[in-house]
């Protein structure tokens, strides 16, 4: 999804052009090349707040909406990009006037900047909104990010055309245009999906009503696939209703995989014709340099289970120096350890309780790490510092974990607890083993 910053912003400005015509049946086959951009930031940045307005709060274009013959509908692709925000891809529907050439890029990607933003965004009550912009001003900023630009014109007839041309103009409206975002539900990509779907009578998601061959998260793990840092981070925090059988209806959420399906997709017209829906595709870009999308998710089991399994041999081997009489480093892993999973625990029950993220409710990883968790770092520097007690109840704290953790194992065996979570029991359950495995060696005497 495109997030719309000041420095993204400032970067568009500064390829502005003059608005210009162009001959009938333009396409954006061949954009002409960005204008590049000025030194002087200062100014760019004066007028920053003049263009947001006209691209944002932007409610009105020059389409003639009296006619839909002379119009064009082409959906674009965009590709992953850099950012996290853009590693899923982004899309737009694109409305041309064939006679005076006006070509329209509409955006239901745009974060609705508001002095709550930061708020809304902790609470899980981010509000994004549509703007249109140029279409050759969008084309020169995707492609400047190097991220792959490809384009489907849809087999609308001139009045289906004509519905959705004005549908989009009702939601640029500064009343219309804000919606709450949900990053598998309600996104950029299932909004053009359900006004392609209202434009062709429901026959999209009667197409789609059928079973996907991946989960939502498998669909996720397959766009991170080459951060596992960051694939392990977004896991954690989601509940298992990622994890249930989904239609590809619900594959949409993704603008590449929705590509895909309008490729495949064919409808009945008024007439009771079979009508293909993507009649051309033309690839305005192809990316440099990015690694292609995999056909699979990436199994990152074995590779989080090196890592563990080398945690865990660091603890034993640090347990067995303390036996030496060198008391530092099993106490350094102590406050290590411990303030991993207390930041995760108070992170998952913060989220899980005071938040609308309601893919973090009923989270098993609960089980993991919680907010006991956090009492593991204050509790071993209390041991570094020598205090009598601190031993016992560091040594009680990684008990309490890894049977919460066996617990955990133990309820997978039933069906309620379905969430695929096995990312983190392979990372957490061997290091638990290991503290506990030291605590009974290191008081056996």
């Amino acid at each position: 999804m495109t997030k719309y910053t000041i420095d993204n912003c400032i970067k568009l400005i500064a390829r502005r052009r003059p608005v210009r015509r162009h001959k009938p049946g333009w396409t954006p086959d061949k954009p002409a090349g960005a204008i590049s951009t000025s030194s002087n930031t200062l100014i760019l940045k004066g007028i920053f707040i003049i263009l947001i307005f006209w691209n944002i709060l932007h409610s009105q274009t020059s389409l003639n909406l009296k006619n839909g013959e002379h119009l064009k509908i082409q959906l674009a692709t965009i590709g992953p990009g850099d950012e996290l925000t853009n590693w899923w891809g982004h899309n737009a529907i694109i409305v041309e006037d064939t006679i005076t050439g006006d070509s329209y890029f509409y955006n239901y990607g745009l974060y609705a900047l508001s002095e709550n933003f930061i708020t809304n965004f902790v609470r899980g009550r981010l509000i994004f909104q549509v703007g249109v912009f140029r279409t050759e001003w969008a084309i020169d900023y995707y492609r400047e990010e190097n991220r792959s630009i490809r384009i489907q014109t849809l087999n609308l007839s001139p009045g289906k055309r004509l519905e959705l041309a004005r549908k989009l103009e009702e939601n640029i409206k500064p009343e219309n245009r804000d919606y709450l975002y949900h990053h598998y539900l309600d996104n950029c990509a299932t909004r053009i999906r359900d006004l392609i779907d209202q434009t062709v009578d429901g026959q999209l998601k009667a197409f789609t009503s059928v079973p996907a061959r991946f989960t939502l998260r498998e669909l996720t793990r397959r766009y991170s696939h080459y951060q596992f840092i960051w694939t392990w981070l977004l896991m954690f925090p989601m509940n298992d209703s990622i994890d249930k059988p989904i239609q590809r209806w619900g594959d949409m959420f993704l603008p590449v995989e929705m590509e895909k399906i309008f490729d495949e997709f064919s409808y009945v017209d008024s007439s009771g014709q079979d009508i293909p829906l993507a009649i051309k595709k033309v690839t305005v870009y192809e990316a440099v340099g990015r690694a292609p999308i995999p056909d699979y998710p990436p199994n990152y089991i074995f590779y989080t289970l090196f890592i563990s399994m080398a945690i865990s041999v660091l603890v034993l081997v640090s347990a067995y120096l303390n036996r030496k009489g060198k008391r530092l480093y099993f106490g350094l892993l102590n406050i290590f350890m411990g303030t991993f999973i207390g930041i995760l625990g108070l992170f998952l029950t913060l989220v899980s309780l005071f938040t609308d993220h309601v893919i973090a409710y009923y989270n098993e990883n609960l089980f993991l790490t919680n907010p006991i968790s956090a009492i593991i770092p204050i509790v071993a520097i209390a041991y570094l510092l020598k205090k009598k007690w601190a031993e016992r109840w560091l040594q009680n704290l990684w008990y309490l974990h890894l049977a919460l953790g066996i617990l955990l194992f133990v309820l997978k065996f039933f069906p309620p607890f379905d969430q695929d979570n096995s990312l983190a029991m392979v990372t957490f359950l061997p290091v638990y083993v290991a503290f506990a495995i030291s605590f009974f060696w290191l008081n056996k005497d």
